[in-house]
């Protein structure tokens, strides 16, 4: 009887994990799309912070969000936003970097330059690498 009442609760906890996920995202898009417009691509993703010299640690889900003029990242847990102006983007590469889990997937890299001058990169891992790394270079080649 006891294991009944934990597979429960373990339902409920991760059915309200799901539920709190599926909300935020909903609340952060329909906040991007009423500041940025509709986007080119929209993603959630997982996101790997910027690289260091450790490489890459994961940072939490996040909504990646592609507009004509900049790329919108906004942490959901907790609550931060990052904004790449296309015009900045130096590359995009893929890596395939070992984080703990098994993925198949490659991380999407985006190398730029940050306002004090010094090149990041920032890493996500989304499910169609092509098709952003496709948009992005588009992106890029019309703004230069």
């Amino acid at each position: 009887m006891e294991t009944v009442y934990w597979m429960a609760g373990l339902v409920v906890f991760l059915t309200g994990i799901a539920l709190h996920t599926w909300l935020t995202k909903r609340k952060v898009t329909g906040q991007l799309r009423e500041k940025y417009g509709k986007p080119v691509c929209s993603e959630l993703v997982n996101y790997y912070g910027h690289q260091s010299r450790k490489g890459f640690e994961w940072r939490g889900l996040a909504l990646l969000w592609l507009t004509p003029s900049e790329i919108v990242l906004v942490r959901l847990v907790p609550r931060k936003q990052i904004v790449i102006p296309v015009k900045s983007i130096v590359n995009v590469h893929s890596k395939y970097h070992f984080t703990g889990k098994l993925s198949i997937r490659p991380l999407l890299c985006v190398q730029y330059i940050r306002d004090d001058g010094k090149r990041d990169v920032m890493g996500c891992r989304v499910w169609d690498f092509d098709q952003w790394a496709r948009q992005i270079r588009k992106l890029r080649r019309a703004w230069s």
